[in-house]
């Protein structure tokens, strides 16, 4: 079900939490108008707080691509 180096999706994953990996992100979203969502990521890594942070600057830069700047 798990690839090493690639990216499982699975909505409502708390229903298999046994059968996760130790180490795994959590994505949740939710409405903030008609047509926008908020997405909040945690990391259950060991490095959690450095992952966060390049996920966070990485997001940064799609957004400036996005909007031209």
């Amino acid at each position: 079900l798990f690839i090493h180096d690639g990216v499982t999706l699975i909505e409502w994953a708390g229903r298999i939490a046994e059968c996760l990996p130790r180490e795994h992100w959590e994505i949740s979203a939710s409405h903030v108008g008609e047509s926008s969502r908020r997405f909040a990521f945690r990391s259950t890594h060991a490095n959690a707080a450095e992952r966060l942070k390049q996920l966070a600057a990485a997001a940064r830069e799609v957004q400036a691509e996005n909007s031209g700047n």
